[in-house]
């Protein structure tokens, strides 16, 4: 079993950081492993909702609604 206790340190500002350097600046998992101090599999569950989902559902919402409104 994988600990993520790596992801209890995050705040959901960081969590919000990550999901938009990943997805709108494309920086891939490896780069965001290294600078938050992350594991491979905290970085997935992060970016495909597994792990902090209200923040990764609010975050979705908050890039529909941008694209739709650009």
């Amino acid at each position: 079993m994988v600990n993520n206790s790596d992801i209890k340190k995050l705040t959901d500002e960081d969590v919000y950081f990550l999901l938009y350097l990943n997805k709108i600046k494309g920086l891939p998992f490896h780069q965001l492993e290294e600078e938050f101090t992350l594991s491979r599999d905290s970085v997935e569950k992060i970016m495909d909702g597994r792990s902090r989902n209200k923040c990764y559902l609010g975050y979705m919402a908050i890039e529909k609604y941008l694209k739709e409104t650009a």
